[in-house]
């Protein structure tokens, strides 16, 4: 199997053909289909599929590395292919069969939403599926789309023991999904997460529930899910804010200030380069830090513990306000230069402050 410089090695061969297409991405609010197709050649959407179905079952701190990298490329890039292998890990939830089914084609890509916006009302064999879903990225691409319902008998919820709505996923065919092209944001644009509405019956085979044990014993399925997400989105962050910091390095040593010297040599810029970057650094080896303590855990065969989960969470969302501070402290100095919105410095930043409200990067979380 391919070691981490291999997939690095992958990543950044596609780097010319993100580059041409970074600005169609932006304007047409979806990833182009020439880089989705890249993406696929180089297996980078197979890196959590499970190995049973042709997947790679990467290691998650490699994985992270990957996905830093391509966002370091691109910011769209970079969550293209860190959601695309996100959804495999739904993989050991389904029946073996409809696993099968969904998984082992070389262009597996599966997009969805984890919110509860729909309703499945159980009929004969499975559900009857109606509601729609928000930011479900790489909308365009995806032959499979999952969805978490509440669900109903005969109009009335389902309650587990608990006594809360019971809740169940669903995998859909693209063809029995309509998109709506709502994705209209600042920044993050190619990543083409539209709504989507289902209305169809669901075959009971081609249900999970999300929160039951998986069937594999891989650790990326039995690390904490959220915690995987977390991690997965700080990676994405920082990824971009060190592409920022590299084309302000490149505007910095061209571009010229009022006293026709170089921004670069600026004394308050060459202090703040020097301080972003090693505020940058800081935050990201913290960040990998928690992270490697959590899965060591895992790869013991251990139990996370709540404590561990925490240090992820507060580690991702320190590292992601740490990288929006870089791009901002910056930015103060980049005059007009990022406004135009063919600017891949503009553009950087402007993925960097989408990337960053994600509810899992919140500082709301910090708590």
């Amino acid at each position: 199997m391919p070691d981490l410089h291999a997939w690095l090695g992958r990543v950044e061969s596609l780097r010319e053909v993100v580059d041409a297409h970074a600005a169609e991405g932006d304007r047409d609010r979806r990833l182009p289909n020439v880089v989705a197709g890249g993406i696929v050649a180089n297996r980078l959407y197979r890196l959590w599929i499970p190995r049973p179905f042709d997947g790679e079952e990467l290691d998650l701190l490699d994985s992270l590395r990957v996905f830093e990298a391509a966002a370091r490329i691109d910011g769209a890039f970079g969550w293209a292919v860190t959601i695309g292998a996100g959804g495999a890990l739904f993989a050991p939830l389904l029946p073996e069969a409809t696993a099968r089914q969904i998984y082992a084609p070389a262009d597996a890509l599966i997009a969805g939403s984890g919110t509860a916006s729909g309703e499945a009302e159980v009929v004969h064999g499975g559900y009857h599926v109606r509601g729609r879903w928000k930011y479900a990225s790489g909308a365009h691409q995806a032959a499979w789309f999952t969805a978490s319902c509440r669900v109903m008998r005969e109009g009335v919820p389902v309650l587990d023991a608990a006594g809360e709505p019971l809740l169940r996923a669903v995998a859909v065919p693209r063809e029995s999904v309509r998109i709506h092209e709502t994705w209209d944001t600042l920044g993050m644009r190619g990543t083409g997460s539209h709504d989507f509405e289902i209305d169809c019956f669901v075959p009971e085979a081609h249900t999970f529930d999300a929160f039951s044990p998986p069937s594999l014993p891989g650790p990326l399925f039995r690390f904490p899910f959220l915690s995987i997400a977390e991690a997965s989105f700080a990676s994405v962050a920082l990824g971009v804010a060190a592409h920022f910091l590299e084309l302000f390095r490149e505007l910095a040593a061209t571009k010229r200030v009022h006293d026709g010297a170089p921004l670069g040599g600026h004394p308050a810029v060459t202090a703040a380069m020097a301080e972003v970057t090693v505020a940058l650094e800081a935050a990201r080896l913290g960040f990998l830090a928690a992270v490697g303590r959590a899965w060591a855990t895992t790869l013991a065969g251990e139990a996370v513990t709540k404590a561990h989960s925490d240090d992820v969470r507060h580690s991702a969302a320190f590292a992601t306000r740490t990288a929006v501070g870089v791009s901002d402290r910056l930015y103060a100095y980049a005059g007009m230069s990022p406004l135009a919105m063919g600017s891949a410095l503009g553009r950087a930043w402007r993925d960097l402050h989408t990337v960053s409200q994600h509810v899992l990067l919140s500082p709301l979380g910090w708590g």
